[in-house]
């Protein structure tokens, strides 16, 4: 809830941090995330059994 205390959005300091927010990102928002994450998982392709 956005009255609580703990809850705190990121919001744009300047002009040029302003940007378009995909759904996902604004689901990130929603729910007390950050949109830019700070590291990324590298996507790793499965070995293949035999």
């Amino acid at each position: 809830r956005l009255e609580q205390k703990a809850s705190k959005f990121q919001w744009p300091r300047s002009q040029e941090e302003v940007c378009k927010l995909t759904s996902q990102q604004f689901r990130w928002l929603m729910e007390g995330l950050t949109i830019k994450p700070k590291k990324c998982i590298q996507k790793i392709d499965h070995p293949r059994f035999v």
